[in-house]
Formats: structure tokens, sequence, C-alpha cells
């Protein structure tokens, strides 16, 4: 299907891919058309214009064969109109080409010069005006040989957008400029938006992740009917993809009568983002707003007040998934050092220089707002976050797991999870009434909702082609095509490697855009609304809020089995006034949960009930030193400090400003942080000399703690896991357990994984406890997870042992790792299995500095899936008799603090022999020792000896004293006699 413009992000891509499309026509065809001796060597061009020349059939190297084949009465007509066909499509090929070279090559300068090389086609205006996308970046990278620009394609190429260019956003136009491509630069642009509106959400300069891939896969995935090969894609923007080496400099946005989004991001991760010496007038609340910001600098930017309105720098953490359909949304609050050579993430504090604030009385700085540690306060009724995220073993499951796969993930939970959601959103936003009665309001004049009109044909077409069908079960949650179930899973994936954090009671909760609903409503609406992600426990068990609010009633809350209230939640603590409180009016009001905590307690700081500070203000808060050196920030009507990172002492200082308009207050009060008190050690029987006691694993995730014995493994020894249930469960309750560690799962309280194969490194080790209180049939789940440790096997001792036997090479290998690959047998009896593995004496060279790991396939009609594990073991079950079969392997290098990922790979042979037979026949004779006559009827038992049954055959001897005993195991039998005059016999089938 010939492409469009519209069928690009920029029209500088389409003219770059028909130049493209031109040269390779060039390229394919001129050897029918030019002598050999004039031809340019393989994998060269030579010079271009040398081939721009129209052809003619004359020129074809085709025309005389057609010409005799003409001329010949025995000629095969059939033969005869393919050739000519074929050489009048070259001619014509090759002539369309010429013509479209030189007018795609004006039509990229043409964009070149005006500055307009990230120009949206016409069909995209209304969404985004200027885009810098990983395709238009890599044709501005690459270069022509005939354009002005073009570049080494060295990599990282970095992608510029520079120069005195006004962009200025007009009609119902949204974006002004996208940055989609990490290495970008933006530079010197003008963006205006001199409209009236109220519509947020649109942006002067918005920062997209583009999607990580690796290259050195491929998945195959139909578009518009056709099936075309694409990059394997590890994440994107909505799964935390990371945008990195981004600077916007020197920028100017000017917005007084609209709320447009100044610098803005939403979703994904930011490492090494400079935001340098831009000044941004904007009515809007975001002047410089990131989600996701792990590394770079903020400086040398003027911030320009608008209408009474503040400016600021705000950074919030990420989050997974979006929020499509009203599912809620996962807030990604801190991350785990997962070990290994993978870069430890986390937010890390920016580099921040000088930012005027114009415009604001008494204010020359504008403010950094910094609340990565927590999601943003208006989200609280509809979102969930998790602390410790493991990012990479996040990213592996996302990209690996199969929709095949998850259907039967823990028993098929999240499937259901999925279904029911997708099921239940369908019906509400087809007829606008809700399945939780009163808990999410009904949808009025649903025809004309977006809910009806855009979001209910993808769930509906979701639900067709995935959940009720089996075409997409083979692809990755990665590259699903399915928008609402990838950002849906996503999700789920997501809760699987992180601590969920957590919920806050609600009845404190900032409402400005929903003043008439009380606590309870909220309480209702997140009920609704993260059911579908989130457990009846999980919901319940809230964090108490010190705000007190008398609509927040106790009671049931409905379908999910949750409760609010004293029923949900312990006693708040009495609320004290504020010790040590400042500022004048507001040292009278300010209330706290404690004067003082113990370290890693939480302390509480707000504003007395009645109170004329807890209405019409906007608050910040903040924790200082004595110095006043900044350790968090937030921003909501209360704050809570968890203590862990604060020192003992007893005057810690709590700062609040409140503005109201041009009206602005500050105060604080003093706390004291006390030393942790020592736990208490529970008594517990000394272990015999001859064991060694469970230990709980350093790094462990969840409110199951997970223990090891030993705590450390090392390589091919076995580590048993196990968990404490006590603390989770009374005497008489029903419990339930699952585990998993390295693909071996197990429904026992324990679970002992062999090492065997494993390479040193840390591993991951997940269980979760399945708790059903006596006399109930409440089943609640308690998870958790930890990281264990495979070490090097230790010399063992005297007598040396023996060197591990050098395995045989395949029957035939090919590709770059065809001298490495190892078989532990080159042909196997079909049933039987067979394992590779790679050379361990090249592994080890290519492991100094480096992780490594493996993709291996067997013959697709083994059934076995792929493995990424040092040692591969193929089940022979179905593979047919021969020495043709195939298994491929890719082996991936990271180098120690690098991100790239390099790969060689092997293909090698094995054979299958017919199967051994399993089963025998016994034909014997019974006969009368003295008298050599057959025996006829007497009775007999065959009894298998190998048999811990000791199955038995009995039966009756034929009239010629035979025995047959048909398709019985082979093995070793004995034959016993009912008459005891008989002997037995010893029989070896």
């Amino acid at each position: 299907m010939a492409q469009t413009v519209s069928d690009k992000h920029t029209r500088y891509a389409f003219h770059a891919s028909q130049l493209n499309e031109a040269k390779d026509t060039i390229r394919r065809t001129r050897r029918y058309f030019f002598p050999a001796d004039q031809l340019p060597p393989e994998g060269e061009d030579g010079d271009w214009n040398k081939w721009l020349v129209t052809v003619t059939v004359e020129q074809c190297s085709l025309y005389a064969t057609v010409n005799k084949l003409k001329s010949d009465p025995a000629a095969d007509p059939a033969k005869l109109t393919t050739m000519e066909t074929a050489m009048n499509k070259y001619v014509v090929d090759y002539n369309a080409a010429v013509a479209a070279y030189p007018q795609q090559m004006a039509e990229m300068q043409t964009l070149e010069s005006t500055n307009d090389k990230f120009l949206a086609p016409e069909s995209k205006l209304n969404e985004y005006l200027h885009v810098l996308d990983e395709e238009t970046c890599s044709y501005l990278c690459a270069g022509t040989s005939n354009s002005p620009t073009q570049q080494s394609p060295s990599a990282p190429c970095p992608c510029q957008f520079f120069g005195e260019k006004t962009i200025e956003l007009t009609g119902s136009q949204t974006d002004a400029v996208r940055v989609w491509n990490s290495n970008s630069h933006l530079k010197s642009l003008t963006v205006i938006d001199n409209r009236t509106y109220t519509e947020a959400h649109r942006d002067a300069i918005q920062l997209i992740p583009p999607k990580m891939t690796d290259k050195t896969r491929k998945i195959k995935m139909l578009k518009d009917g056709f099936e075309q090969e694409q990059d394997w894609i590890l994440c994107d923007q909505m799964s935390a993809a990371i945008l990195e080496n981004v600077t916007v400099e020197a920028c100017t946005v000017k917005a007084p009568g609209g709320p447009l989004q100044g610098i803005f991001s939403s979703d994904g991760l930011f490492s090494s983002l400079k935001i340098l010496n831009n000044t941004i007038q904007t009515a809007g609340e975001h002047a410089i707003t990131i989600n996701g910001f792990l590394s770079g600098e903020i400086s040398g930017n003027t911030l320009q007040a608008v209408a009474g309105k503040t400016p600021s720098i705000r950074l919030y953490p990420t989050r997974i998934g979006g929020n499509q359909a009203e599912e809620g949304v996962a807030w990604i609050l801190s991350f785990a050092n997962e070990g290994g050579s993978n870069p430890v993430l986390q937010y890390g504090k920016p580099v921040l220089g000088n930012n005027p604030l114009v415009g604001v009385a008494g204010k020359t700085q504008a403010e950094l707002i910094d609340a990565r540690s927590d999601m943003p306060e208006n989200y609280r009724w509809n979102s969930f976050g998790l602390e410790n995220f493991r990012y990479y073993a996040f990213r592996d499951e996302f990209s690996t797991l199969t929709f095949g796969q998850y259907r039967t993930l823990d028993g098929g939970k999240y499937y259901i999870q999925l279904k029911a959601w997708l099921e239940d959103r369908i019906a509400e936003y087809t007829n606008g009434i809700r399945k939780m009665k009163g808990y999410l309001p009904d949808i009025a004049d649903i025809l004309k909702d977006e809910r009806h009109t855009q979001v209910l044909p993808t769930l509906q077409k979701a639900l067709t082609n995935a959940v009720n069908s089996s075409n997409y079960d083979h692809v990755s949650i990665s590259n699903f095509p399915e928008t609402p179930i990838k950002v849906f899973v996503a999700k789920q994936i997501a809760l699987r490697h992180g601590t969920l954090k957590k919920l806050v009671a609600l009845n404190g909760m900032v409402r400005n855009d929903l003043p008439n609903l009380t606590a309870q409503d909220m309480e209702n609406r997140r009920q609704a609304t993260l059911k579908y992600l989130l457990d009846a426990t999980q919901l319940a068990n809230t964090t108490p809020n010190p705000l007190s609010d008398p609509t927040l009633q106790s009671g049931t809350q409905g379908e999910t089995g949750g409760t609010t209230g004293s029923a949900a939640t312990p006693t708040a603590p009495e609320p004290v006034k504020a010790t040590g409180a400042y500022g004048t009016g507001l040292k009278d009001d300010l209330m706290a949960t404690a004067t003082s905590v113990a370290q890693d307690e939480e302390i509480t700081f707000f504003f007395k009930d009645g109170s004329t500070y807890n209405s019409g203000y906007t608050f910040f808060w903040r924790v200082a030193n004595i110095d006043s050196s900044v350790v968090a920030f937030g921003s909501s009507p209360r704050y809570t400090i968890n203590t862990s990172k604060l020192d003992v002492k007893a005057d810690h200082r709590i700062q609040v400003v409140l503005r109201q308009g041009d009206v602005t207050l500050s105060g604080g009060a003093l706390f004291g942080v006390t030393a942790k008190a020592a736990a208490a050690s529970p008594e517990q029987s000394t272990p015999t000399p001859t064991e060694t006691a469970p230990t709980t694993l350093t790094k462990n995730y969840g409110a199951l703690k997970i223990l090891a014995q030993p705590l450390t493994v090392q390589q091919s020894d076995s580590i048993t896991f196990s968990a404490d249930a006590s603390t989770h469960s009374n005497a008489g309750d029903k419990l339930a357990w699952f585990w998993s560690a390295n693909g071996k799962t197990a429904s026992t309280a324990t679970l002992t994984l062999d090492t065997t194969g494993l390479a040193v490194g840390e591993y991951n080790v997940k269980a979760t406890l399945y708790v059903t209180p006596a006399g109930t049939t409440q089943r609640t789940a308690i998870a958790g997870s930890a990281m264990f440790t495979v070490t090097v096997k230790a010399a063992a001792p005297e007598p040396q042992a023996s060197p591990a036997p050098v395995l045989p090479k395949p029957l035939t290998a090919s590709g770059d790792l065809k001298a490495y690959i190892r078989v532990s047998e080159t042909s196997v009896p079909q049933g039987n299995s067979i394992t590779f593995s790679i050379d361990p004496n090249y592994l080890a060279e290519q492991q100094q500095g480096a992780k490594l790991t493996y993709y291996w396939t067997a013959p697709t009609n083994s059934g076995n899936p792929a493995g990424q594990v040092a040692t591969y073991t193929i089940k022979t079950d179905t593979l047919v008799p021969g020495n043709n079969h195939v298994v491929k392997v890719t082996l991936y290098k990271q180098l120690d603090g690098s991100t790239t990922r390099t790969s060689i790979g092997g293909v090698a042979t094995f054979g299958v022999t017919a199967a051994a037979p399993t089963t025998g026949t016994i034909n014997v004779v019974v006969m009368d020792i003295d008298t050599q006559q057959p025996i006829a009827g007497e009775q007999y038992t065959l009894i298998l000896d190998a048999d811990p049954a000791k199955k038995s055959y009995p039966g009756t001897t034929e009239a010629d004293g035979s025995i047959l005993v048909k398709n019985i195991p082979l093995g070793s039998y004995t034959l016993i006699f009912t008459n005891p005059a008989f002997l037995s016999a010893e029989i070896v089938l």
C-alpha cells in the first residue's frame, strides 16, 4: 500500500521516505539499462546524477530477448508475456523514480530552508504543529547525498530545532512542539497563544519518551491488512520509557489568555534533561512541570505571573498506563536498587540555578515544588502509589510476557480483573448507567460524552480482537496492538514489581473541582475505580487522615467488601497544638498528630477544625533543617512526614506558606525525632548444630517477608524459601500458598530451588499467602517478593574434583557462536531431553565487566517455549526422527554502566532417533518339569518388581500351557502361581 504524507509524523519524513524509495528503485533496476562495467561496486551508489536519466524500452537488456521470442513461432506465449510485462514495468518504475528523486529532494530542501523540518502534515496540525520524532531525526542525521544538511551517521546523533522561529497556536490546535526523540535540542523558539479558553492539556513544549526497542529482535504485526516486521518494543511512554539528553534552551512561551502548559511532560522518565534560560508567561497552572524527572538542570528560566497566579517549577512522580477508562492511576514513588549492571534509577535532585520570578510582590525567585515522593493530592481518590519499584524487572516481564501466558498468570487472577473491567466499562459507556450504583455518578447525556464517542469503540475492539479471540495470544504485552489492554496490564505488572503504599483516607482531600462531594462520596469513588486493580484488603487498609470530617461515615463499601471509618482503620491519634508554632495568625491554628515521634514513624501537620485557613488557600509545606536547606516538598492542606531519613533531634522545623490571590502568609513549627526503639527479639528455638535457621532476605518487598536457608546459595546448590504466616493469620485459619522463583512454582509452605544452570547474580522470588479466617469464606492475599544471590561455587575440598567433562559440539553449527555452542548429546531418542549451552571458557571471557543474557528458541513444532537461561533444555516428544532439527541462540552483552546491548548469534542442529520401546510382550509356556508336557488351567500372577505398588497381571494358563501378556512396561517380573507346588520364576522383559 502506497504511503501518504498522513502516514508520517512530519512532512519531511514523508518526502525523505519517498526519496529513499526512489533511490531503492533505481538501485534495483539500473542493471537492466546500464552495462555491467558502468555499474558501481556492490553496496556503493557512485554519482547519483549519472543515474537520473530517463530510459527507453530499447535500452533494456531484455529488449533483444523479447524481440527474438516474438519472431520465433515456437516460443512459449506465456514466457513471452511474462518477460515483456517485466521489461515494461522496469522502464516505468525506473523513469518514475528518476522523476521523483529531484521532486522529493526539492521538497526537503524547501522545508530545511524555512526551518520546517519538523512540521506536521496538514491532517495532524490540530494535534501538534512540530514534532522531533525518531524517524525524522534519523533522516536528518543520515542525510542524503545531495542534501545541504548531511551529517555523519555517528550515534547518538543530536537532533536540533534551532532558530528565531515564531510558532503561533490558533483555532483548535493543541500542542506547538513535541519532543519525541532522545538527544534533542530546542533553542530560540517562540510559542505564542493569544486565544482565550479554559480547556487544559494544551502544551507549548511537550516532552514524550519514544518507544524503547530491542533492534536485535523482531515481531511481525498486522497493519492495514498487511503483515509488517518491526523492532521488538520493550516499553513506551505509558510504561515508563526514558527520554535522555534533551535540552530546551532560550525559548519563549506567551499565553496570557489561556491555560497553555509551558514546558510539560505527563508520562515516562527523563534523564539528563536540561531546561535553561527560557521565558514563560502563561495563564495555566504549569509553567514548567515534569512528571518523572530523574536527573538534569533547571536554571535561568524566567517565569512571569499572569492574572494574579504565581507560576512555579513542579516535579511529580511518573505514572504507569495513564487512566484511559477510569481504571485508576499508578504512580511510581521510588525505585529499588536491583543490582546487576543496570544503572540505578532514582529521582535525583535537579541542578537548580537562578530562576527569576516576575510580577509577584515580594518574590524574586520561582519556587521549586518537588513532590516526587507522593502522588498529587487531587489524584488520591483514583490513584495508588508504588515504592521500591523494580523498574528493570517490570520492563523484562512487560516485554516478554505474552497475552496467552497472561491469561493463566497466578491462576488467571489478572485476566479475570481485566475482563471484568472491560465488560463493566463497555456497559457503562453504552448506556451511562454505573454498575456500582451510587459510587461513581451515572453519565448524563451519554451519546455526546467522549467516553461513549471515543473510548467505547476502543474498548469494544479490544474485547473482540483480544479477549474473545486468540489472535494475539502469541504477542508480548509490550507489543500489544490493543491499547486499553496494554495500559491496564502494565499497571497490573507494575503492582507485581513494587510495594503498594498505604492509601490515605480522603477526608482531608482537596476537592476544589467537586465542592459538593463529601469524604464518603470520594471514598466510594475510589472503591469503584480501583477495585479492578486492588483487592478489598488493599482498598480497606488505609492510613487515617488526622483532619476531622463528620461526613466520613463508617460502614460497608458495597461490592468491594471494604469499609471506612473505625471498621476499616485504627483510631487516629488525638491532635495536639504544634510545638513552637510561629507566624501571625497561623500559629494559633497549626496542629499536629504529635509533638515528637520515633524515627521511621510519621507525623502530620494541619490546621484545626473550623480554621479559616482550611479553605480558599493554596498550601506549600516543606521540611527544613535549621539552616533552611530543603529536605522535602508537598502541596496539600495537610502534610505527612516520613521521618525515616531525618536525624534524631528535637528541633526539626516544618514550614508552611498559604497563598490566596495576592495574599501570602507564612509560618511553621518545631517537632522532634527520637531514636527508634530496638525491635524485641522473638523467642525461638536454638537450631541444632546440623541445621541453619532460615534468615530473612535483605532485599524484601511487600507485606509478606521471605526467609531463605541458606541466605546466599552457591551455584548448583539448593535454596529453600519460607515465610512466617503467624503475623498474618490466627489459629484455625485456612492457609494456602503460591511460590514462584526462576520459572519454578509451588503451592506448599516452602519452595526449594535447585540453582543448577543459574549464572552468578541476583534473582527474584515471589510468594503469596492466602488466608481464609476460620468460619468465613472471605480470602485475603498477602504478597511479598525478595532478591536472593547465587554465588560462584566454592572449590571442593581435597580430593580435588575431576575437571568438568567437555561437552560435544552439535551436529552442525553456523553464525558467530558456531565454535562455542555445546550440547549434552548430538542425538537423542525421541522423548528424551537434550540440553544446549555455550562454552563456559568463552562465557567467562565475555562476562568480564559485562552482563550477559540469553535468548534460545527451539524447533517450532517441538512445543518448547523460548528460553532466557544459560543452559536450554528441549523436550523431543513431538519431534520426528532425523538430523535436521534446529535450535537458535542469541547472546546479549551489556557493559557495566552502559545502557546499550550488543548481540551475536548462532544456529545448531541436533538429531532425534526413533524412541526406544517402553513396552513389550511376555510369551512363555508352563510345563511339567518331569513329563515336559504343557500345564493348562493354572492360575498365576505376574508382578513388576520395580513398581513400588507391585502392579500385577493375573491370569490362567491356556490349553497349550502358554502365558501371553502384551503391552506391559519393560522391566524385571516375578511369576508366581496360586498352586504352592509350582515354582516361581524371574522374567526380564
